[in-house]
């Protein structure tokens, strides 16, 4: 019986079954050339079973998703990756100093040590992720990697490029909250912030800081904003099968910059955390160089050149 037939007799779609195996409506009528169906162990249907779809396991995907040590050793291996690749691009592009790449290395290996972190497995080595991955591995195939020191394209200068500033509506209280930072005394114990793709740009400038570059810390969100350095090129570095073991959270990361004001509540953070644990404690900025570099967008008279 279908279950919307309606009574022939009053129209009514409700139906009840009786103790002597008929069925009537709700006002009694009784339904003429109902059968009832059993099986030979007298199991009674009532009509067809509706399969109710099953909560599908995302076998290989789900359960496969790094965590713990294993996911921190991931996403140790491509920010230390991504830095490479900026550093390289800054040295060799921008005209940068070669001994950046020195200054940057230690104080990654210093970041490292600090927090006690390690390397479980290599991500770019194609064999041993083959071993550590599910079965159906194998029919994976890599992505192909793309030269991350190819030349990207060159936006027009802004102004934002002549004067060397960022002009974003985000950092209007980037100044006035960075004044208040120097101001207090940093007391206490900091713990370190837990590492994103967008702290290369920290570790980026505080090599920049160590080295005493007239950078500021709002160019090199600007060069990565604008594609002047490679930023997401690091991410065309990462296996096929690494990415579809990494979460979601860490993914979208590697496709965000962060705001200056969230960027220097991070580098706050870090330089205390240098300080406490590396004894490494980071000068403030090399403010002639900083003038001497923004001197000629002001058309001050020579004689007052730095």
């Amino acid at each position: 019986m279908r279950r919307r037939t309606p009574c022939e007799r009053c129209g009514t779609r409700r139906f009840k079954k009786k103790s002597d195996g008929t069925m009537v409506c709700k006002n009694g009528h009784v339904l003429v050339g109902w059968v009832e169906e059993t099986q030979d162990d007298d199991m009674v249907y009532m009509g067809k079973k509706l399969s109710r779809p099953k909560a599908l396991k995302s076998v290989g995907h789900e359960q496969t998703r790094y965590t713990g040590i294993d996911r921190e050793s991931a996403i140790l291996q491509v920010c230390q990756n991504g830095l490479n690749v900026l550093i390289q691009y800054c040295v060799r592009e921008f005209g940068f100093p070669d001994n950046i790449q020195k200054i940057a290395q230690d104080l990654w290996e210093l970041y490292i040590i600090a927090t006690g972190k390690m390397v479980t497995f290599d991500i770019f080595d194609q064999g041993e992720e083959d071993q550590r991955g599910p079965e159906d591995q194998q029919q994976q195939n890599h992505m192909s990697t793309e030269n991350v020191l190819k030349l990207t394209p060159m936006p027009s200068k802004t102004l934002e490029d002549e004067l060397g500033v960022d002009l974003d509506d985000d950092d209007n209280d980037v100044l006035h909250n960075h004044k208040n930072d120097k101001e207090n005394k940093e007391e206490g114990t900091y713990e370190w912030p837990e590492l994103r793709y967008a702290h290369t740009i920290i570790f980026l400038f505080l090599t920049f800081k160590w080295a005493r570059l007239p950078v500021l810390f709002s160019d090199i969100r600007r060069w990565c904003k604008s594609l002047q350095l490679p930023y997401m090129d690091a991410l065309y570095q990462i296996p096929d099968d690494i990415v579809r073991h990494l979460d979601r959270a860490f993914i979208y990361t590697l496709k965000y910059i962060p705001n200056m004001r969230s960027l220097y509540r991070d580098l706050r953070r870090f330089r205390i955390c240098f300080e406490q644990e590396c004894g490494v404690k980071f000068s403030n900025e090399n403010i002639p160089a900083i003038v001497h570099r923004l001197y000629p967008h002001f058309g001050l008279p020579g004689a007052m050149q730095v």
